[in-house]
């Protein structure tokens, strides 16, 4: 019968040290891998990150700069799409959006455009922040508008058709509806913006958010007065 000595127990329990604690530290991280995502992210934030935050709020700046440079930061304007094409809406008077809802390309795109802004109008509410995470969540979301928004006016106009399928892209949309160069360089920026800040290699606080907000809705007013324009006349 065989019988184990002291020091082999030793070595055996080194080995079983050696290959336990490493598998215990790695199930830990793993478990908790989104708190220690959090944690290193706001650390990010804190520290050096703010210089990339500085940076990625500069970014959203400039492109405010270029799409919405007469928008007052301090107050709240009408809606321009409503105001414009429902002017009665202050003076009591009927909105013909409303009144007349015979559902033509140009009132629907009017429709649209009032409700995205409204939403986006709205969304400056949670730009109260200084988490980069929570900039890039509210700048994924408001890209999306944009997104939506280019896609449906491209299908009101004619420029795409409705067959099933997977959805174009924003690219080969922006081509085919022939948009004057500088809306379409625009939103290009935009989309741009929206990718580096998703994929983290651009960062935003509130702020930054804030104005990609007030760009997005700058550039959904400018898309929503070339869609009317540019939508089959019905009757």
């Amino acid at each position: 019968m065989c019988v184990m000595t002291i020091e082999g127990w030793n070595v055996v329990s080194d080995v079983v040290g050696h290959i336990v604690w490493p598998l215990l530290v790695a199930t830990l991280i793993f478990a908790f891998r989104k708190p220690i995502y959090a944690f290193i992210s706001d650390a990010e934030e804190a520290g050096w990150g703010s210089a990339t935050v500085k940076r990625g709020n500069q970014r959203s700046r400039n492109l405010k700069q270029e799409t919405a440079p007469h928008r007052d930061d301090a107050v709240e304007e009408r809606d321009p799409v409503s105001t414009q094409h429902g002017v009665a809406a202050s003076s009591g008077d009927p909105d013909p959006l409303v009144e007349d809802a015979t559902p033509t390309p140009d009132r629907t795109i009017r429709f649209y455009g009032r409700i995205v802004i409204d939403r986006l109008r709205r969304s400056k509410y949670n730009t109260d922040t200084t988490s980069a995470r929570l900039g890039a969540e509210i700048v994924g979301t408001t890209y999306a508008d944009l997104k939506q928004a280019v896609r449906l006016i491209a299908f009101l106009v004619g420029s795409t058709s409705g067959q099933r399928g997977p959805l174009a892209g924003v690219e080969p949309t922006l081509d085919a509806l022939s948009l004057p160069d500088d809306l379409a360089a625009d939103i290009r920026e935009a989309r741009k913006l929206a990718i580096d800040v998703t994929e983290r290699t651009a960062k935003v606080d509130g702020q930054g958010a804030a104005d990609y907000i007030d760009s997005v809705r700058a550039l959904i007013e400018r898309l929503v007065e070339w869609g009317v324009s540019q939508a089959p006349k019905v009757g």
